[in-house]
């Protein structure tokens, strides 16, 4: 047995010479609340030992991905069952009994919990599940799949599908709010104050809520005012998005408050300063001279990235688990 397990040279490529670096940079652990049934447990338990083998044999990162894909579906299934949606329908060209569709379950569970806002993450993993399991031959995806990073995804998915029913409809009302002063939002200038400094904010994109009954969350992603935005632009530097996540929060009118995750205080507030609407309007001034193109190129990439950075956030903070 001990040829089995000697690391997979593969990991050298990317720098992971040893268990430790194996441990921080892929490892997993499982996460889920109370309510997550046991099959949906368990099936995440077997993704994250393959994910941990995989220090052993790199194939195996692809077949961790796999599993919580089977599982995904697993879950939907499940879930149709406690809300008694039909796992089977009437073919009306064979007139036959026949398993329904995937995406036909996906879209009659998230109507009937109130959760249509997660359909285009279980379109992207019914995608991803099509193609792996309908092909002519074998290719390894490796690190280019970006293994770990869907599996936190997938997790989260599954614990938000099996949140309780008081629990999802407080998500999708605050959620509604938030949403409402987003928009209202992009007719003012905003400031938001963390780790001691304060930064002027050119449009606040999207303010998500989370909860799983003990942890209360808003991860928000926004567009700050840099300096010297032409060369920023025009030399192709890609910050990353900027995304916070904020605790112990109250939302008024203008302004929300709360605490990071380091327990420091931060705010994002309507900016009233004269100075601050002189910096802006410069800002505004040297944007006019980097081409659309530039500006689009550089949206859609930190448009991309900032999903990510959500369900780690999420994944690392909101199951008990």
């Amino acid at each position: 047995m001990e040829k089995f397990f000697k690391k997979d040279s593969f990991w050298e490529f990317y720098g992971i010479t040893n268990e430790n670096d194996f441990i921080t940079q892929i490892s997993l652990e499982n996460k889920y609340h109370d309510n997550l049934p046991k099959d949906i447990v368990e099936g995440f338990e077997t993704v994250i030992q393959l994910l941990n083998l995989s220090y052993f044999h790199s194939n195996l990162l692809d077949e961790a991905v796999t599993k919580a894909l089977v599982t995904i579906e697993t879950g939907i299934k499940i879930k149709a069952k406690e809300l008694g949606i039909e796992l089977k329908e009437l073919s009306k060209k064979k007139g036959i009994i026949k398993e329904k569709r995937l995406f036909r379950l996906i879209e009659e569970v998230l109507k009937v919990t109130g959760q249509e806002h997660l359909k285009p993450d279980f379109d992207r993993a019914r995608s991803m599940r099509n193609r792996r399991l309908h092909i002519d031959s074998h290719f390894f995806n490796g690190l280019l799949g970006y293994p770990r990073r869907n599996i936190k995804s997938f997790i989260n998915l599954m614990n938000q599908i099996f949140l309780p029913v008081d629990k999802i409809n407080e998500i999708n009302e605050l959620q509604s709010v938030l949403d409402k002063n987003v928009e209202e939002m992009k007719d003012d200038l905003y400031i938001l104050e963390f780790n001691k400094k304060k930064v002027l904010i050119d449009e606040v994109y999207k303010i998500q809520y989370i909860t799983d009954g003990k942890v209360k969350l808003l991860i928000a992603f926004m567009n700050p005012v840099i300096n010297n935005p032409k060369e920023y632009y025009n030399t192709n530097q890609f910050n990353k998005p900027l995304v916070l996540a904020i605790k112990d929060f109250s939302i008024n009118d203008n302004s929300i408050e709360g605490l990071d995750l380091k327990e420091e205080k931060i705010s994002l507030f309507k900016n009233e300063k004269d100075s601050n609407k002189i910096t802006y309007n410069e800002y505004l001034k040297e944007i006019k001279e980097v081409s659309e193109e530039r500006l689009d190129v550089h949206l859609a990439v930190v448009r991309q990235q900032y999903p990510w950075r959500f369900e780690e956030i999420i994944y690392e903070n909101c199951w008990n688990k």
